[in-house]
């Protein structure tokens, strides 16, 4: 059989991390499946069966791009039980364990270092009604916002082949890359954020949102960021303008306690984290590392969204008989 990727790494720096390492197991993370299909193919050969990989699904997945998935497993003669995904909500359980993957339900989003940059500034003057945190792309549908008064609106860099949309009303947009910290800033002066894509995956702007302690306005959607939501932190919205502006007026009326959305969002976060503790426990057990505590090796070894981002050397990381 022949096959091709939907989709690889477009270049040589992309989400990978060696997490755990030792002569009876080793532990990756990776970012979905055949974006990796460049690296896997060349150094299939080399992949030990004591190696595991967590993989965090950075997108929305479809039945399409799992049979992709399964292509390329069938291909390259990989073992899917040596692949131990990381499932934004029930959604994407009940699709991948139906193919016959391993996994549990831990949201990218519980990732997030709540502890960085992401907080609540008590006190803020509110400046704006509603902000939007992402790039003007298609999928992103700003045009939802049309109706909205005193937008703020922060646009990431364009990649690919995408062009700019055109932007909705607004007060404010930032002219040019803004640091994490000005990023928390416009969000703290804004009464209420905006997520209106459909299909994206679990978006990490909706929970920096919420870690600031601002309420979320969502359309429905798939991909795991509504497992964060609830009657107090968020409205769901039908794909309606009117609908979206009256959300937003609905918070600027009834202000939420920022706190409280701030600290609910970290105990999912807590209850996340704790799965894959406990997963690593059960690998470390089964593969004779008895000495390594479970618990303290994640908290030595957390990072901020728990992996990389660059150009692994795969000749290094592989160069063993």
């Amino acid at each position: 059989m022949s096959y091709q990727s939907v989709y690889v790494w477009p270049n040589k720096a992309f989400p990978f991390r060696v997490y755990f390492e030792s002569d009876n197991l080793r532990i990756f993370i990776i970012e979905n499946l055949q974006h990796n299909y460049e690296w896997l193919n060349i150094y299939k050969k080399k992949i030990k069966k004591s190696d595991i990989f967590f993989v965090i699904l950075g997108c929305n997945w479809s039945q399409f791009l799992l049979k992709n998935a399964l292509d390329m497993f069938e291909y390259l003669g990989l073992d899917q039980d040596q692949f131990y995904i990381l499932y934004n909500d029930s959604r994407d359980a009940d699709l991948f364990a139906s193919s016959g993957f391993l996994g549990e339900e831990i949201n990218q989003n519980s990732w997030i270092d709540f502890n960085g940059s992401m907080q609540v500034i008590e006190h803020t003057p509110k400046l704006f009604d509603s902000i939007y945190v992402g790039r003007l792309i298609p999928v992103k549908r700003h045009y939802l916002a049309n109706s909205v008064n005193n937008l703020a609106l922060i646009c990431g860099r364009l990649y690919g082949s995408n062009i700019e949309q055109e932007a909705p009303p607004h007060i404010y947009r930032n002219e040019g890359q803004l640091s994490p910290t000005e990023v928390c800033l416009k969000i703290n002066e804004s009464r209420s954020g905006l997520i209106l894509s459909e299909r994206e995956g679990a978006c990490f702007a909706s929970s920096e949102y919420l870690l600031c302690g601002i309420p979320v306005i969502s359309t429905q959607s798939e991909g795991g960021r509504a497992v964060w939501y609830d009657d107090y932190n968020s409205i769901l919205c039908s794909d309606n303008p009117i609908e979206i502006s009256e959300a937003v007026q609905y918070f600027k009326e009834n202000p939420r306690d920022p706190l409280v959305i701030r600290n609910g969002h970290i105990a999912k976060s807590q209850v996340y984290r704790q799965k894959f503790i406990l997963k690593l426990a059960i690998l470390f057990e089964k593969h004779g590392e008895h000495s390594v505590d479970a618990n303290e090796y994640f908290q030595n070894n957390f990072i901020h969204k728990l992996r990389k981002s660059y150009a692994p050397n795969f000749d290094e990381i592989f160069n063993y008989a």
